[in-house]
């Protein structure tokens, strides 16, 4: 995990409020921020549960401690993120209204063209929280024991073994087609409505596989209630040091990380979006944050508005490749 550096995050605050006050009458138009008595609405388009849930709720947490009490977590999900996303867009860009960002966000625009958002202008980039990979995932019960073990049954019977994700075009729905590619395998799609029905669905046994993220998994995997088989990055994890990468387990070509982030309507005073960013680096850098996420192998990234609008640049056209080459369609 990487260590956040403190005296860089209030520089970019600091600069913010030099560049507003360096034009006349700027300082002056610009209201306090926060607002005294008013918290931050901070738009999670999933359901409770899941991985995206689980860090939105730290960094709410942390807004609550000193910065701006009264700050709440908002789940709106449904519709593959886009119900959570078209109200955070039309949100006051006064920087009390936020949204967490993952990789359906980057993908948004490729599956559902018709919306009548775009991710990368109506939104305003303000931190990269963190990264993880996924982890390949079977009931403990199951007959699956090893990556082996779930392809040659997969390539035996092709289309009749299902796999469980969040969501269509979720990051577990993508890592799982970039790992069919990888295979040459084929297995039916079964979108739920966020990570935690998966997942509850995958303890059950109504479907066999699953890729999910260590911070929503974990719990599960320690309890004997999952098995993991593999972990989609290029080295193990630091937690799980028995489970092997999946070019170990003869699965070359599939590494992917999720992400997650904040952002904020477009039009939000750079001043407010430097004061997040400070903020959420600060709260990024608390031992609270830094011994729960390095026990799950997430990767707090955190850094400058400007160089997470560079990253989500580049997942929106990674991911719309994935989208396109594997012909996803909104469900």
């Amino acid at each position: 995990m990487k260590r956040l550096i403190w005296g860089a995050a209030c520089g970019v605050f600091l600069a913010g409020v030099q560049s507003a006050s360096a034009q006349p009458g700027a300082a002056a138009d610009l209201p306090a921020f926060p607002t005294k008595g008013r918290g931050i609405r901070v738009v999670i388009p999933f359901p409770p549960g899941g991985g995206n849930d689980v860090f939105a709720r730290f960094l709410v947490h942390g807004l609550n401690e000193k910065f701006a009490p009264g700050s709440v977590a908002d789940n709106r999900g449904g519709a593959g993120t886009v119900i959570g996303t078209e109200i955070a867009a039309k949100g006051n860009p006064d920087g009390h209204t936020l949204l967490i960002v993952s990789v359906p966000f980057v993908v948004l625009n490729a599956l559902y063209p018709e919306i009548k958002i775009d991710t990368l202008k109506d939104f305003t980039p303000v931190i990269n929280a963190g990264t993880s990979p996924s982890m390949l995932l079977v009931p403990a019960a199951g007959p699956y024991k090893s990556v082996k073990d779930l392809v040659d049954a997969a390539r035996a019977k092709p289309g009749a073994l299902a796999y469980a994700t969040s969501g269509n075009g979720s990051s577990t729905h993508l890592i799982m087609e970039l790992f069919k590619m990888a295979s040459k395998t084929d297995l039916v799609h079964v979108p739920y409505k966020g990570s935690g029905p998966a997942m509850t669905a995958l303890m059950a046994g109504q479907v066999p596989v699953m890729f999910n993220n260590p911070t929503a998994a974990a719990a599960f995997i320690k309890a004997g209630r999952v098995r993991a088989l593999g972990v989609s990055a290029s080295t193990r994890l630091k937690a799980f040091p028995d489970v092997p990468t999946l070019a170990e387990a003869g699965v070359p070509g599939c590494e992917g990380s999720v992400f997650w982030g904040v952002a904020a309507p477009a039009g939000t005073p750079k001043a407010v979006v430097a004061r997040l960013n400070a903020e959420f680096n600060r709260i990024l850098n608390s031992s609270e944050i830094r011994k729960h996420f390095t026990s799950q192998d997430v990767d707090v990234v955190g850094g400058t508005p400007e160089a997470f609008g560079e990253f989500l640049k580049k997942e929106v056209a990674l991911w719309g490749k994935v989208v396109r080459e594997a012909k996803i369609k909104a469900e």
